[in-house]
């Protein structure tokens, strides 16, 4: 990855994107492939969909929105309720910083304090959790913020001293914003249709509007997947592992993959010497699920960067994943995108 490629990442992973607040995410994708496209339009759910000559019969997708948090309350200390945007585990929001709606104010996570709950033997549950600004009332606080704005992680994007992983918020699924940027740019594939898709994490709603409307023979899910390649996980239960490359499900927890599609992948990118692995354990799900199961009926393949602690406040994976998943998406959009390889 080159230090521009790095800037980017950073932009679009420290971006405030929500589901159902995705503006500031797709303008500046718009802004990077509007002079590579033939044409781009905005769905009425928000997706951004860029085409390229006749459009082919290939569709490549990656979701903009990241979980986050809607405000629910505002008590009369100023003190936030809030509940969740997406799946996240309220056991790992405690201290957590957060920004808030359009002006981005900044706030903090709290619950009861540790000390003083050595008794209580329950889990953390959102109605445990709050969000504290610097407002002392409730009328001053209602000065900043408004009962429905949205809230996500604030957290630095970093690359680490010795460039080999990158951390930061929303990886999921910024990096498969970014690898279909880079393959629109390239401009290695000249027919095709290119779809950033909306609130994936609350429902693949996006997808699922953009899927009943165009057509398409083959589709390609952009995203990352759980890697819990810990010291403590076994091997199962990891799911996949960070330096092994880019991720080709069988199945996960919404799709079952074609087998013979899904083997010729493989056999391609090992020919091409790419890495990649798959899932080890049935978990998660994608866009690929409704890219599926529309209409007709779509060939689907899943590519899905590994990423340590998805919807939470700092995700971790390494620079060799994403650039093997960049050259398993350029070779497999353009095999692909030949009729006749769709028909394996």
């Amino acid at each position: 990855m080159t230090n521009d490629d790095l800037f980017f990442l950073k932009t679009l992973s420290e971006a405030f994107g929500p589901s159902g607040d995705e503006d500031v995410i797709r303008n500046i994708l718009i802004e990077e492939i509007r002079p590579f496209v033939d044409s781009i339009r905005i769905d009425g759910m928000g997706n951004l969909i860029a085409e390229k000559g006749n459009s082919g019969k290939i569709a490549i997708c990656a979701h903009m929105d990241e979980v986050g948090f809607m405000i629910s309350e505002i008590l009369d200390n100023g003190t936030l309720r809030f509940f969740p945007v997406g799946g996240i585990s309220p056991d790992s929001l405690p201290s957590k910083r957060v920004v808030i709606g359009k002006k981005h104010i900044v706030g903090v996570i709290g619950a009861k304090p540790i000390h003083l709950t050595k008794n209580d033997k329950k889990d953390i549950k959102f109605s445990d959790l709050y969000i504290k600004i610097a407002a002392s009332s409730k009328e001053e606080a209602e000065q900043v913020i408004s009962i429905g704005d949205f809230a996500v992680f604030d957290t630095e994007f970093t690359v680490s001293y010795n460039k080999k992983c990158i951390f930061g918020k929303a990886m999921d699924n910024r990096i498969g914003c970014f690898l279909l940027k880079k393959l629109i740019c390239s401009e290695k594939l000249q027919d095709a249709t290119f779809v950033f898709t909306v609130q994936e994490e609350t429902g693949l709603r996006g997808a699922d509007a953009f899927s009943q409307k165009y057509d398409y023979d083959f589709a390609i899910a952009l995203d990352t997947t759980t890697a819990n390649d810990l010291p403590n996980v076994g091997i199962p239960q990891a799911v996949c592992f960070l330096e092994k490359g880019p991720v080709i499900s069988y199945i996960d927890g919404a799709t079952i993959y074609n087998r013979d599609l899904v083997n010729d992948a493989f056999s391609y990118l090992r020919a091409n010497n790419v890495q990649a692995q798959t899932k080890m354990r049935r978990a998660g799900g994608n866009d690929a699920s409704v890219l599926q199961k529309r209409g007709k009926g779509h060939r689907v393949l899943s590519l899905s960067v590994p990423c340590r602690y998805i919807h939470g406040p700092l995700g971790l994976t390494t620079i060799y994943d994403v650039e093997e998943s960049y050259k398993a998406l350029e070779l497999l959009s353009c095999k692909y995108s030949n009729k006749e390889e769709n028909n394996v």
